[in-house]
């Protein structure tokens, strides 16, 4: 039996065997405190990018398994 790994990159793509599909990526604009900001510039000179850090953060955050109840 083989398996066909599905990857989700950085770069905004899915490859699953050997088709590579893109991604369609939304724009989204945020107001942030002065201090955040700076910090996200700290993280630019370390090489980072706003947005490849946010959505690295948005991944991790949102796909957690939810918290509470898990049924009756």
């Amino acid at each position: 039996m083989q398996m066909n790994a599905i990857i989700i990159a950085d770069a905004g793509i899915i490859i699953e065997g050997k088709e590579v599909i893109p991604l369609r990526m939304e724009r989204i604009v945020i107001q942030l405190p002065t201090v955040l900001k700076h910090k996200l510039d700290a993280l630019r000179a370390q090489g980072y990018t706003a947005a490849g850090y946010i959505r690295s953060l948005l991944e991790r955050e949102l796909n957690q398994p939810p918290l509470g109840r898990k049924g009756r």
